[in-house]
């Protein structure tokens, strides 16, 4: 419950500023605006389950809960910061 609380205001923050982010950024209206929110939202709910598999796959190898989740997050943050770094 306290994740949850702790990660909605943040998807909140998502979903109503980046259609006006790509409004005036790239003058795209909502319709034309669609695909790349599905892209957004298909591509972080791949990394949700993606890492979560992750976190679960080096459990099972024996590592430690703090260990796994760390490694996780560092995993997908390398992946942000490498796909960021593309642009």
């Amino acid at each position: 419950m306290i994740g949850m609380m702790a990660s909605a205001p943040v998807w909140w923050f998502y979903i109503f500023w980046t259609p006006d982010f790509l409004n005036k950024r790239f003058a795209l209206n909502l319709t034309q605006s669609s695909l790349p929110l599905m892209t957004i939202f298909f591509v972080s709910a791949f990394g949700g389950i993606a890492g979560g598999w992750l976190s679960s796959a080096l459990l099972r190898r024996g590592w430690s809960a703090n260990a796994a989740r760390k490694t996780a997050l560092l995993v997908c943050s390398c992946v942000c910061c490498r796909c960021l770094r593309r642009r």
